[in-house]
């Protein structure tokens, strides 16, 4: 807050030879971040690069795949409901590419339904779900569980 008054930060564009990728954070674990909702895209990053990670995030309506492609996480934070493109079409196609089938992935999701049908092989698969609204400290005590980290992080 400015002067009294709510703003927001703008944030850098991609670069031209990264078209679908905005890094931000300089952690040496990188979380990609598939969200369609700005703000909840905003808010990961500010968490996550605030706790250490470096974080990519991905431009809504671009493919997904040539986006993680040049982001290499080591974990996807993914939604389930990307406007045209559904996120259990994603997780399909990840698992089926060899560069991520081992790619673990923390679903966030306001679709109840379909988080009962992934709970059935999320653990063999590296699959967390987070219930939308959910808490931050859920939130990253996933990801640190899923990177393997050793951040420490307040229990506030």
């Amino acid at each position: 807050m400015i002067d009294g008054r709510a703003t927001r930060l703008r944030a850098p564009q991609p670069h031209p030879a990264e078209p679908f990728l905005r890094r931000t954070g300089f952690g040496t674990q990188r979380v990609a971040i598939v969200e369609d909702d700005e703000l909840l895209r905003e808010l990961f990053e500010l968490v996550l690069t605030e706790v250490g990670y470096s974080v990519a995030i991905w431009a809504a309506g671009m493919p997904v795949l040539p986006f993680l492609r040049q982001a290499r996480p080591d974990l996807l934070v993914l939604d389930l409901r990307l406007g045209e493109r559904e996120g259990e079409m994603v997780l399909d196609e990840l698992r089926r590419d060899p560069d991520f089938a081992g790619l673990p992935v923390l679903v966030c999701t306001g679709d109840h339904a379909a988080a009962r049908r992934l709970e059935a092989s999320a653990a063999n698969q590296g699959l967390a779900i987070l219930l939308k609204p959910f808490g931050i400290a859920r939130f990253l005590k996933q990801v640190i569980r899923l990177t393997g980290s050793e951040l420490l992080v307040s229990s506030r």
